[in-house]
């Protein structure tokens, strides 16, 4: 089952267990200085003698079929969980006003198709009530949906966009600012070439404008579900010789809210340190299968986590209270799902003898204490 994006950013539950949801701002601008930024936009206007793309009067304006595509590509497959992108479109005096965006466009517009992508999913807006979405391969159009917009939305009402797209899954929700009702509608598509433009185009008509404002692209990114684990499993304190060439043992456990079974050992890091082997076991004895990895200990970054400890210690009142070092020590990975986890636990480090004597000249040469 997976997940629409009105779930995540509502942090409902999937399958019993959502992780929770942020988004990292990829794109954004309020068109207030009167000039285009080349550095986010292209203005396209090749197809059309009178095509025009114009930031003025704090938004940008399209005439004609005008299209103002993104510089960069935004690839909602592999991009986080996927990428939001929000607008807010204003339709001009005309009869049959346009507004439409495309995503996964490969930048090639027809004159034919009103400024349209050759390739791309294009999402259509046409006053006084009516929405279509298409896929766009190679030119040929696909409608997957046709139907009423019920936003009640007349010529100078703002249309709040946001879609969400991750490269299969697709989810449109619009908001008229003038009398607050909505419109919503999810799907799939296969559609685009690989090539991950977002445009934004007014509709067909001469001399035609449409004003958009406001657009804002995110990539959304799932927070850590967090996992609960042993490190040393059967030690209350789990001590760790940080010079020690021997291997650390971690169970990942299965709990009622995560499954370890699950997890994708390849991408599992502890320490800084991939693992060397893995296995299934009921570690804490409650009849589920936990999962066991081993790490290497000079693999991990302890030993430099220890001599940050040691560092602080002496420095805090010129004497070393204590060779052992408690510190919280933390695992990451990502699930067969593709769902991002965490777990920490506590560990007791330390070095003794002539290691522990060698880090601390090393630290003295350094001038750390």
């Amino acid at each position: 089952m997976r997940a629409r994006y009105h779930d995540y950013l509502k942090c409902e539950q999937l399958e019993g267990k959502l992780p929770l949801t942020t988004s990292t701002l990829l794109l954004t601008d309020d068109f207030n200085d009167n000039s285009l930024d080349t550095s986010k936009w292209v203005a396209d206007t090749s197809v059309l003698p009178a095509r025009n793309v114009q930031e003025q009067n704090g938004r940008v304006e399209l005439t004609t079929f005008g299209v103002l595509r993104t510089v960069d590509e935004f690839d909602g497959s592999s991009m986080g969980q996927g990428i939001l992108v929000e607008a807010d479109s204003t339709f001009g005096p005309f009869t049959f006003a346009q507004a439409l965006v495309s995503l996964r466009s490969d930048g090639n517009t027809e004159a034919a198709e009103g400024g349209s992508p050759e390739d791309g999913l294009e999402f259509d807006v046409v006053l006084p009530d009516f929405a279509r979405v298409k896929d766009r391969v190679g030119g040929v159009s696909t409608e997957l949906f046709v139907g009423s917009l019920g936003l009640n939305a007349t010529n100078g009402d703002t249309i709040h966009w946001s879609l969400f797209d991750n490269g299969t899954d697709w989810d449109w929700s619009m908001t008229n600012l003038s009398n607050n009702q909505t419109f919503h509608l999810s799907g799939t598509s296969s559609a685009g070439d690989g090539t991950n433009f977002v445009s934004f185009h007014g509709g067909n008509g001469t001399f035609r404008t449409d004003y958009w404002d406001n657009i804002s692209i995110s990539q959304i990114v799932a927070d850590p579900v967090v996992a609960e684990i042993d490190i040393k499993p059967g030690s209350e304190t789990n001590p760790i010789n940080v010079g020690s060439n021997g291997v650390i043992a971690v169970a990942v456990l299965t709990t009622d809210l995560f499954n370890a079974t699950q997890v994708d050992v390849s991408t599992v890091q502890f320490a800084g340190a991939t693992s060397i082997n893995s296995a299934y076991e009921d570690v804490d004895n409650d009849g589920d299968l936990d999962l066991v990895l081993h790490f290497r200990t000079q693999e991990t970054n302890l030993t430099d986590l220890y001599a940050q400890l040691l560092a602080d210690d002496i420095n805090a009142d010129g004497i070393l209270d204590s060779n052992h070092k408690e510190a919280s020590v933390t695992i990451t990975g990502t699930t067969l799902d593709n769902l991002l986890f965490q777990g920490s636990d506590t560990v007791d480090l330390f070095l003794s003898g002539k290691a522990l004597r060698s880090l601390l000249e090393s630290l003295a040469a350094d001038g750390l204490i």
